[in-house]
Parts: C-alpha cells; sequence; structure tokens
C-alpha cells in the first residue's frame, strides 16, 4: 500500500505504514480534495486534507497506482481456493 501515498504529517501505522482502511477513512473523512495542475505533469497525486483530534493532516493519493492495487487484492482473493467447513 506505500506505493500509492504519502502522509504529509505521519503515517497512522509508527512503521510509516497504512491499510486500505486507512486510505478509505482518509477518502471519507477528507474536507478538501486537490491535484496540483502543473505543465508537462503527468500521474500527479491528488492531495486529500482534513483534520484529526483538531490536528490538521495532509494525505497524498496516487488514485490509479490505489485502484490497482485494490483491483489486485481482489483478484487475489477471487484465485483463493474455496474452504469447506464441516
Amino acid at each position: 500500500m506505500e506505493a500509492c501515498g504519502a502522509f504529509e504529517n505521519g503515517a497512522p501505522k509508527e512503521d510509516g505504514g497504512f491499510t486500505v482502511k486507512d486510505v478509505c477513512d482518509k477518502i471519507i473523512h477528507a474536507t478538501n480534495i486537490s491535484k496540483p495542475i502543473e505543465l508537462d505533469v503527468v500521474g500527479a497525486c491528488s492531495r486529500l486534507s482534513g483534520h484529526y483530534n483538531k490536528k490538521p493532516w495532509e494525505f497524498d493519493l496516487g488514485v490509479s497506482i490505489f485502484c490497482e492495487w485494490v483491483l489486485k487484492w481482489l483478484e487475489d482473493i477471487e484465485d483463493r481456493p474455496t474452504q469447506r467447513h464441516t
């Protein structure tokens, strides 16, 4: 997951990582979403920002990378053999 974004004010996990839930929480709770527009920049991240416990946070999200990761994750789940419960 780390390839899809970066926290400006610290990641939620002590090891610097984050989960799908962390990213979804930021999408849900963002009070501002912007995409920096610069000449000749292709594939720029979207910047999400908001507040948590009265502290501001920013998260730069590579939307296409995040979507590819989720699709791969779902494919992996579908490819797992079905477990039978007896």
